[in-house]
């Protein structure tokens, strides 16, 4: 059975009183937890949003990794409504695809210090958010990143909620339809990563991450599968939001979403579904709350919960 590519950014990012000891426990931990293949890790303007060179080098050589670029999409997309690998503005896509190069290299780095290819994907976004997002400069961008030397990872499009007119969206980027329309003119050069909370909030139902898993193996295209979850009118983490909500496990804890959608059952009827794509990247992201929560609490919500996926894995 494949090991999981936690997004541990997730379960450490709302800890307010981080210092280099508390970011060194952490990243102890997690070598800790069991049946892992490694980390998603955030790529924001850079691998760490204050010193990326000494991150680098705290990166354990025997995981792999995944590169997300969601995070720093997400704060450019602040101070720059075009940006994006879809974005029709020629100096949105070019800032978009200048994130890149730096990821490029970044990817190179790592794979140095690990002494082997230890990146396996890198995950991108059809930004920019709204009706603006374009097909046309999607497949463009594409175009030119397949070319370029990734070393064996796998390019990945990780969809995120579609845009909406009543504005109801929460990343509002391209339909999976036009995305999965992409994709297919690549050759494979480019897979699709879903993610079940993204899936669910889109359509406001817990029903859409299986459509969305059809759709994606229909077209051969489904490179990764990640679970986080959502939820529907929960005191901690609220109703239909994009927070990484966690697996509602039996076992009251203080980080329980009472009202989380994601249960051990519906984890189960997914991976069911799943085992017709044997090649995928398999991955957890879940976020602990409230944010009071020790190092060493989150380390036992991560515990507790990759046991609970792995238990729902195996009874399949």
């Amino acid at each position: 059975m494949k090991g999981w590519f936690l997004g541990a950014y997730a379960g450490y990012a709302s800890f307010a009183a981080k210092t280099a000891d508390t970011d060194a426990a952490y990243m102890q931990g997690l070598q800790e937890l069991p049946h892992l293949a490694g980390l998603e890790l955030p790529f924001y303007s850079d691998l760490s949003e204050t010193a990326s060179d000494r991150y680098l080098r705290t990166l354990p050589k025997h995981w792999d990794y995944v590169l997300t670029l969601l995070p720093g999409t997400m704060q450019s997309l602040a101070n720059q409504p075009d940006f994006g690998l879809a974005s029709p503005q020629p100096e949105g896509r070019k800032a978009a695809m200048s994130r890149m190069t730096l990821v490029h290299r970044r990817l190179h780095e790592i794979n140095a210090r690990c002494g082997r290819q230890a990146v396996q994907a890198i995950e991108v976004h059809s930004a920019p958010s709204g009706p603006q997002g374009s097909t046309e400069a999607l497949y463009r961008s594409f175009e030119e990143l397949s070319a370029w030397d990734w070393q064996g990872a796998r390019l990945m499009l990780e969809h995120c909620d579609a845009w909406k007119p009543n504005g109801t969206s929460v990343k509002g980027f391209l339909p999976l339809h036009d995305e999965l329309g992409v994709l297919k003119q690549l050759d494979e050069r480019v897979t699709m990563s879903l993610n079940w909370g993204r899936s669910a909030l889109e359509a406001q139902s817990g029903d859409e991450p299986l459509n969305h898993i059809k759709k994606a193996q229909d077209s051969g295209l489904l490179g990764a599968f990640f679970f986080s979850g959502t939820a529907l009118n929960d005191p901690l983490y609220g109703s239909w939001t994009d927070s990484h909500v966690p697996l509602r496990l039996p076992d009251p804890a203080p980080w329980q979403a009472s009202q989380g959608l994601l249960t051990p059952a519906v984890v189960t009827g997914v991976c069911r579904v799943l085992q017709a794509s044997p090649y995928i990247l398999w991955g957890i992201k879940v976020q602990p709350a409230p944010a009071s929560l020790s190092v060493a609490e989150r380390l036992d919500f991560l515990a507790q919960q990759i046991l609970g996926f792995e238990q729902a894995r195996l009874a399949v």
